[in-house]
Parts: structure tokens; sequence; C-alpha cells
């Protein structure tokens, strides 16, 4: 009775402890599969995600070719050229018209000037004034809206890269409201029957 009951216990034992690997097993695959299913839709959220920033990118820049011109990169030497023809002074302020990504701001708020940047793509507004704050500037903002809205009359300084069709519309803006001796600084095109004051590699200086 001993040996048999010792069996059976052994045997008892045997199973119990293949049905807790089992369970164990199970578990874990289970486990396993949560996570799976947990990774697969967070994959999935942060490509809709990413998704939802392309389209609101590409329809602002589409609004923006419409209203004078799509965001285009400026050069560090042509940010110098620019601001070397600008020469924005401390006290002095800075409107740049379509500012993407704050470049220009950034270098323009160095010299102690006042900039503000318009700029219509809410993601290029929410990336450049991250930038603005990563370099400490209080002297700089950044607005979304349009600049034909916007009021030029309060700024000394103006840069723009604007599409040549819409150059002399702009001219008329800036010569209605900007006041005599305002300097505008024009990147890649020139206004249309306004003298240029100075250049420097198509980078082109006016004086209102």
């Amino acid at each position: 009775r001993i040996y048999h009951s010792s069996k059976f216990a052994l045997r008892g034992h045997q199973f119990v402890s293949s049905w807790h690997n089992r369970d164990i097993a199970l578990i874990g695959c289970l486990s396993n599969q949560g996570l799976n299913f947990m990774l697969r839709m967070s994959l999935a959220f942060i490509l809709l995600f990413l998704h939802l920033l392309l389209y609101v990118y590409f329809f602002y820049t589409i609004v923006a070719i419409l209203k004078g011109g799509a965001f285009v990169p400026t050069s560090r030497r042509n940010v110098k050229r620019i601001l070397g023809l600008a020469k924005p002074k401390k006290g002095e302020t800075l409107i740049d018209l379509g500012s993407g990504d704050g470049r220009i701001l950034i270098e323009a708020a160095k010299d102690g000037a006042k900039c503000t940047g318009v700029e219509i793509n809410p993601l290029l507004c929410w990336y450049s004034r991250f930038r603005i704050w990563l370099k400490g500037l209080k002297n700089v903002t950044v607005t979304q809206t349009d600049l034909w809205k916007t009021d030029f009359s309060q700024f000394d300084v103006l840069t723009v890269y604007f599409v040549a069709s819409k150059m002399g519309a702009l001219r008329d803006k800036i010569k209605k409201e900007m006041k005599p001796g305002s300097r505008v600084v024009s990147s890649r095109n020139t206004f249309p029957d306004w003298e240029c004051a100075g250049t420097d590699d198509k980078v082109y200086l006016y004086i209102v």
C-alpha cells in the first residue's frame, strides 16, 4: 500500500506539474499575444498620426503656394546675405513673411532686433517655436496667419521669399503700409517697377 500510495502520489505530482507547466506556457502565449496586439495597435496609431501630419503639411503647402509661396529652406549663406543687406539693429522690428523653420528670425534676433514670423502652416509654426525655445530667445514670436491680413506698418525691416507672380501685389501692400525708410529684402525674385537699392547674388534690397 505504501508502495502504491507513493507511486500514485508521484504520478499525481507529475500530473499537477504537467498542467502547471502548461498553464505557464498558455499564460506566456497569451501575454505575448497581448503584447503583440498592443505593439500592433501602437504602430497603427503612430502611422495614422504620421499620415495626419503629412496631410496637414501638404494641405497648408498648397495653401501657401496659392498665397505666395511654399516653404523652401534658406541656406545659411543666403541667411547671411539677407541679414547683411537688411542690417537689422538692436531695438528695430523685423518681420519675415513665410518664416518656415524660423532660421532667419533666429539669426536676426541674435543682433537684438525684435522679430516676428508670419507662417500659415501650423506644423512649421510649432516647429519654429520649438527651435526658438531651444535657443532661449525672448525677442522672437511666430504667428500662424495669412500674410495678406498682416499689418506691416509697425516693422522697420521685412524679409521675404515669394513667387514672381505675387511680387507686384506684395509691393503695393508694402508701399501702402510700411513707413518711408523701411528696408525690404527679397530672396530670388525682384519687385516689378521698384528700383533695387542693393544686391548680393540674387538677394535684393529695397527702400520704401
